[in-house]
């Protein structure tokens, strides 16, 4: 649902729109496809699983390598013995994919309510109890797809807005802002949607 632009005093800022929505899993699992197309590949999630299982079972012969067990290395180094055991471990865990999908939806907080406000000076998401400000130099670049836009920061976070929770009027709007603000062009893109609109 989105709210008309409105006009505040002279020290606010003017908000273009304002939307509120649940993130479903189809939509997130777009948004990463979309920008990161071959670690997001599901054909590439069992090759990546059969990587995580031989290094865990190569990080497990480390001490062997050396001539020791893993009994000496407990008992003369522990820091490394519990720092081999954490990582073989958690190799071993992203191989298996046991809980993955839940860790995913937990981190990624698909449970929880988006409120994304954008205005003419940056975008403001509350997600729970977590409200967080970006201006809009924070971000690099947006792409879209049919159904959603993707809002990429300078760092590794981005915002995934579906195109359900605008109506067409809005879509316009939103696209115009998006093309005044930020390039569409992701650096090492190859998609025809990755080019520069509007600068």
């Amino acid at each position: 649902m989105s709210q008309q632009s409105k006009t505040g005093s002279l020290d606010e800022p003017t908000v273009s729109l304002d939307l509120r929505f649940y993130l479903t899993e189809s939509e997130l699992r777009e948004a990463a496809c979309l920008l990161h197309p071959v670690i997001a590949n599901r054909f590439v999630k069992p090759l990546v699983r059969v990587f995580n299982g031989c290094a865990a079972i190569i990080i497990l012969m480390v001490p062997s390598r050396f001539g020791w067990t893993w009994q000496d290395l407990l008992r003369h180094s522990p820091h490394h013995a519990v720092l081999l055991g954490v990582v073989a471990l958690g190799c071993a865990w992203t191989a298996t994919g046991v809980g993955m999908k839940s860790l995913d939806h937990h981190l990624n907080r698909l449970d929880l309510e988006r409120h994304i406000v954008l205005s003419d000076q940056g975008v403001t998401v509350t997600l729970g109890e977590r409200r967080s400000y970006s201006p809009w130099n924070d971000f690099v670049f947006f792409r879209e797809t049919p159904t959603i836009f993707v809002l990429q920061t300078t760092g590794t976070r981005f915002w995934t807005i579906p195109r359900r929770v605008l109506s067409p009027a809005d879509v316009g709007r939103f696209r115009e802002l998006l093309c005044k603000k930020l390039p569409r062009r992701q650096p090492w893109s190859w998609s025809p949607d990755s080019r520069y609109e509007g600068l």
